[in-house]
């Protein structure tokens, strides 16, 4: 795509961001209130599946602690 818009990649990888909440609680808050999906949610169902998920990721003195992956390509004009 790069390419075809007369551009030369440069650099290309991905870098790991963390995500940190104090606890279970205010994760649910924050997606279950993402997006035009909340009237569908069971919003119960939401946070018992959420607690189960999220148990492997709590960090003593953090609370929840995710880690993000995004990747990224940059480009030069050719």
């Amino acid at each position: 795509m790069l390419q075809d818009s007369g551009l030369r990649v440069d650099s290309r990888g991905v870098v790991t961001v963390w995500a940190e909440w104090p606890d279970t609680d205010t994760v649910g808050r924050a997606l279950i209130a993402a997006g035009p999906s909340w009237p569908a949610l069971d919003a119960q169902r939401f946070d018992e599946e959420l607690r189960t998920a999220l148990a492997p990721f709590e960090v003593d003195g953090i609370g929840i602690r995710l880690p993000n992956e995004f990747g990224y390509i940059t480009g030069a004009r050719v």
